[in-house]
């Protein structure tokens, strides 16, 4: 697996270097991977992937760490070309927390297993919050 600073340097080589916004985020997503993305837990509790009820919130969803208040996106992975090594049916997503005005990262939250797009999604925080 790549490191922070290798994925950092292809991501500066890709997009420039203030790389590191949603939208870049979001295209560099749908160029290596197959994602749905989510702007809302609302969208997100009907996907038939998680056992999940309609009136969870982001903050519950995240243990409060990524709240309503604030401007995030859900990345479901439910594309089996996107794993290695892990059943047909496995899916797994990342919930993307962004300042709205700049763009910028600002932290994500994850609980899956660790895959591919992890040092690439952690290249672009802002900040090195994770979860």
């Amino acid at each position: 697996m790549k490191t922070k600073q290798d994925a950092q340097q292809e991501l500066i080589k890709e997009f420039g270097k203030n790389f590191n916004t949603i939208d870049n985020l979001i295209k560099w997503l749908k160029s290596h991977y197959h994602p749905q993305i989510f702007t809302s837990m609302e969208e997100f509790v009907k996907t038939p992937y998680f056992h999940i009820t309609g009136d969870m919130t982001i903050d519950e969803y995240t243990d409060d760490y990524i709240t309503e208040n604030e401007n995030y996106i859900i990345a479901l992975f439910n594309d089996s070309r996107d794993f290695n090594n892990m059943p047909e049916d496995y899916c797994d997503d990342i919930i993307i927390s962004y300042d709205k005005e700049s763009g910028r990262i600002l932290k994500f939250c994850y609980t899956g297993y660790n895959n591919s797009v992890l040092p690439y999604i952690q290249s672009f925080v802002d900040i090195d919050k994770t979860l």
